[in-house]
C-alpha cells in the first residue's frame, strides 16, 4: 500500500482520490518526488495533513479552543498573546494563519501569520506578534508527533500559494521572520521544502535571548555567581530585607493587577524618560495590548508581577510571564531615584529564588544583549531573520536588491568605522 512520504502534500494526497480541498489549485501526483524520501532527505510520514488559510478573526476565533494545546506550555505562542497582538496591531494588515487538520479533522498545527503589503517587498508575510512587541519563540505550531508532517504541508501550500496563476488573496512575494530561534526544529523543516522548491534565502544574525539556567538550591545558585555580583546580592539582602526597609508585593489576585500593572508602567516609564527615551508604553497600542494580555494571561496562571517597596514606595517592578519550567521576564521598570540601593538586584534575588523554590529550571531574560544577564550568569542563545523568496523571478529580484544594499550599507559601516580608527590615530 502506498503511503504518502513526508515530502508530499496533502494537495498531492488529496488529488489522488479526485479530492480538491482548502488552497491553490493543484497538480497531479509527480512520482519523482519519492526520491527525496529514497535520498534521505526526508522521513516517510504516515499523516495526511490538509491545509487551510484562515483570513477573517471570526475564523481565527474558531482555533481558540485548541490552540494553547500546541504552544506547549509557551506563554508567547499562547493564544491569550497573540489573539490580543492581532486585536491591536492587526489594522492595515491581512490574516494568514494556516490551520493544519489532520484526516479525522482534529486539529495539528498552525503557522500563526498575517500579511501586509510592504513597500518594494510586495505581500510580506510575517509572524503575529512581530514588530515593537519582540515576541521571542515563536514558530509553526504542532502537535509532538506532527512537527515534521505539518512544517512540510505548510511549505507546500505555500509553494503552490506562490505560482503564477494562483489567486491574488494567497500570493506572496516574501517571509519575513524575525528573531527566530537558530535550529528551530518546526522552521528548518518549513525552510527544507521551501529550498527544494526553488525559494531563496537570507538569514542574518538577530540579538540573542539570554537563557539562565537554574539549579536545584538558592545556596548553590548564590555560591556560582561571579564574585562582585555575589557581594551585591549580599549587601542588599542586608539592607533592604534583612532589616524590614525593603518587601516584595506579589499579585494574588484579579483585584490587584491593575493596581501592580500600573506601578510597572509608571516605573518604567520614569525610568526610561529619565534617559531621554519614549518609553514602550507611550505608544498606544502597545499600552492597550499589554493590559489586555495581561488579565487573559493572569486569568490562565501564565503571569506574575513582583514590586519592590522601600519603606512604602514602590521603587522596582517586574513583569514576566511562566510556565512550569521557566520565568520569562519580559517588563520592567525602576524609580532612578532609588538606584543606589540596588533595586534591580533586590527584585531579580527574589524571582531567581522563588524559580528555584518552584521547580523551574530556567529564568529567560529574552531578547537584547545587555551587560546585566551576563552578570547573573545567563547565556545566550542565538536567534536570526529569515528572509523567503518565492521561486518567481519579480520577488527573487527584489530580494537581491535587498541583499545588495544591506551588503553595500555593511562596506560603509564598516568604512566609517575604520575611517574613524584612522582619524583617531593620526591624532594622537
Amino acid at each position: 500500500m502506498w503511503r504518502r512520504p513526508a515530502c508530499v502534500p496533502s494537495f498531492v494526497t488529496d488529488s489522488l482520490s479526485g479530492v480538491n480541498r482548502d488552497g491553490p489549485r493543484r497538480q497531479p501526483f509527480d512520482e519523482s518526488l519519492d526520491f527525496l524520501v529514497s535520498e534521505g532527505a526526508l522521513e516517510p510520514i504516515h499523516w495526511i495533513m490538509h491545509v487551510s488559510r484562515i483570513a477573517t478573526t471570526e475564523e481565527l476565533e474558531r482555533l481558540k479552543p485548541n490552540w494553547n494545546c500546541l504552544a506547549h506550555a509557551m506563554p508567547f505562542r499562547t493564544w491569550q498573546w497573540l489573539f490580543n497582538w492581532w486585536k491591536h496591531y492587526g489594522q492595515g494588515k491581512t490574516l494568514y494563519t494556516l490551520a493544519v487538520h489532520d484526516d479525522g479533522g482534529a486539529l495539528v498545527g498552525v503557522a500563526p501569520w498575517f500579511i501586509e503589503r510592504r513597500g518594494n517587498d510586495g505581500r510580506v508575510i510575517q509572524f503575529l506578534g512581530s514588530g515593537d512587541v519582540c515576541t521571542d519563540y515563536l514558530t509553526i505550531l504542532a502537535t509532538m508527533e506532527h512537527t515534521r508532517a505539518v512544517s512540510t504541508a505548510i511549505a507546500e501550500w505555500l509553494v503552490r500559494a506562490a505560482g503564477e496563476n494562483v489567486e491574488s488573496d494567497d500570493r506572496w512575494d516574501l517571509l519575513d521572520f524575525e528573531s527566530m530561534s537558530v535550529g528551530d526544529t518546526n522552521i528548518e523543516s518549513l525552510l527544507s521544502v521551501l529550498h527544494t522548491s526553488g525559494c531563496a534565502f537570507n538569514r542574518s544574525p538577530a540579538a540573542n535571548c539570554w537563557r539562565l539556567d537554574l539549579p536545584s538550591t538558592w545556596d548553590e545558585f548564590a555560591s556560582g555567581l561571579r564574585r562582585t555580583q555575589g557581594k551585591t546580592v549580599r549587601r542588599v539582602s542586608r539592607r533592604l530585607f534583612d532589616n524590614g526597609r525593603g518587601v516584595i508585593r506579589t499579585c494574588d489576585d484579579s483585584t490587584e493587577l491593575e493596581a501592580q500593572m500600573r506601578v510597572v508602567v509608571d516605573l518604567h516609564q520614569l525610568r526610561w524618560t529619565s534617559l531621554g527615551e519614549p518609553g514602550c508604553f507611550a505608544s498606544r497600542n502597545f499600552s492597550r495590548f499589554l493590559h489586555d494580555s495581561a488579565a487573559d494571561l493572569f486569568s490562565a496562571e501564565m503571569l506574575d508581577i513582583r514590586c519592590l517597596e522601600i519603606e512604602g514606595q514602590p521603587v522596582a517592578a517586574e513583569f514576566f510571564l511562566t510556565s512550569a519550567t521557566s520565568r520569562y521576564l519580559y517588563q520592567g521598570g525602576v524609580d532612578p531615584k532609588s538606584l543606589k540601593e540596588s533595586p534591580g538586584h533586590a527584585i531579580m534575588s527574589t524571582i531567581i529564588r522563588d524559580a528555584i523554590e518552584a521547580g523551574c529550571q530556567y529564568l529567560d531574560f529574552l531578547r537584547g544583549d545587555e551587560a546585566y544577564k551576563v552578570a547573573w550568569g545567563a547565556r545566550p542563545l542565538k536567534t536570526e531573520r529569515i528572509r523567503v523568496a518565492p521561486d518567481r523571478l519579480g520577488p527573487q529580484l527584489r530580494n537581491h536588491a535587498w541583499f545588495a544594499g544591506q551588503a553595500i550599507k555593511g562596506w560603509l559601516k564598516q568604512g566609517i568605522s575604520l575611517t574613524a580608527v584612522n582619524l583617531a590615530g593620526q591624532s594622537t
